[in-house]
């Protein structure tokens, strides 16, 4: 996780440094980067979700008909997912990969002394000791520093000691700038024994998420069940409790976090939707119908070239060196061509090759080719000349 906390605390710090030493807003700067970097999973994972959906009464019937046999539904099932072109791991994969990047961006969150200042642990460890003195006895805060003044700076890590202790420290000894709007300090931890603006970080938080798996399920076409109906509303809950034990830029983040969610949802469902998935493969598959209706219908017009060829090649023959008055060059009245002589096989013209296995279909088809072409030529050279 050293990596990952090192390159978070980098665009961490640039954000910070873009936007004037404030936290607060480079917090926001950083989240919306972060659910931008994450959108391409989201993508991904929606797209499952989709498929998943398109699936389901199928899947439902595979399960009906083999689910006392266990080998012919998993081999059903998989012939399912060859259809549909599913991959088990396109749903999982992009969990697998968010789960470390959200743990990395709450490290850096937690400990920015160190990521986003560069402070070596000896100093983060100083500055506790000298904060703590002006710091309230008894108070959450008081706590949280006084855990890593009295820690040695050897055994100290900026990824399991004193969450949120490097914000009430960089807060304390004029480090960082933690006021939202300048009116509310989100470096201090809100107390259920002491009414104040605070109250309304844990609130927002806690309405945010939910509000965030409510919109989420519903533009996937999931249905409320209990266990969804569970994580919808029983995790926010949490959140709200452990807001309540933590400085209020956790909170803070938290609530921003979910809002940009809800906006990342809706961006997604306009990107990919079920629906419009759904129309773009019926064109696809009306657009392939069309163009080999295409390809046939040029086939059977290339088919039909050579016996318009022959047939105008007959079309002089038969008129001969007639005049607009009926006479040849002679003047002589014009007779007919003398009677045709029966087609000679060897004169006909040949066809396109074909493979071996319709050899037999294809001389069937030259016999009656010919046959017609015969019968057009003796059409057109008419009766035998008089004697």
């Amino acid at each position: 996780m050293g990596i990952i906390y090192s390159i978070f605390g980098f665009i961490l710090r640039l954000c910070y440094n873009i936007c004037a030493n404030n936290f607060i807003v480079a917090l926001i700067l950083f989240t919306l980067i972060a659910k931008l970097l994450m959108l391409p999973m989201g993508l991904s994972q929606q797209k499952s979700s989709a498929k998943i959906k398109k699936m389901q009464p199928e899947m439902d019937q595979i399960k009906k008909k083999y689910g006392a046999n266990q080998q012919k539904y998993g081999e059903e099932l998989q012939k399912l997912y060859q259809k549909y072109d599913y991959k088990m791991s396109a749903g999982c994969l992009p969990l697998l990969i968010q789960f470390p990047i959200i743990i990395g961006l709450f490290g850096v969150i937690y400990y920015p002394m160190t990521y986003v200042l560069n402070m070596s642990a000896q100093e983060v460890v100083d500055k506790a000791a000298g904060v703590l003195g002006g710091l309230t006895a008894g108070t959450d805060s008081y706590k949280l520093v006084e855990t890593v003044a009295n820690i040695d700076p050897v055994s100290y890590s900026a990824s399991g000691t004193a969450r949120g202790a490097e914000i009430v420290i960089a807060k304390a000894a004029d480090l960082m700038d933690f006021d939202l709007f300048g009116v509310i300090d989100l470096s201090q931890t809100p107390s259920l024994a002491v009414f104040s603006w605070l109250w309304l970080i844990p609130l927002f938080a806690g309405l945010s998420a939910m509000l965030s798996g409510y919109v989420s399920t519903k533009l996937n076409g999931q249905q409320l069940s209990g266990m969804t109906k569970g994580m919808i509303f029983g995790m926010p809950i949490f959140s709200v409790v452990i807001a309540f034990s933590l400085p209020a830029t956790i909170g803070f983040y938290w609530t921003v976090s979910s809002i940009l969610q809800i906006g990342q949802s809706f961006l997604v469902k306009k990107l990919y939707s079920p629906e419009r998935e759904e129309r773009r493969i019926q064109a696809r598959k009306e657009k392939e119908r069309l163009e080999k209706l295409d390809r046939l219908r040029r086939f059977h017009e290339d088919d039909d070239l050579p016996e318009q060829g022959n047939s105008a090649e007959t079309k002089p023959a038969a008129q001969g060196e007639k005049d607009k008055g009926g006479k040849n060059k002679g003047g002589k009245p014009a007779v007919s061509a003398p009677p045709a002589v029966k087609d000679d096989p060897d004169s006909r013209m040949p066809d396109r090759p074909v493979g071996e296995a319709a050899e037999e279909k294809e001389l069937s088809r030259k016999q009656k080719k010919a046959e017609d072409r015969r019968r057009l030529r003796e059409s057109r050279e008419g009766k035998p000349k008089q004697q």
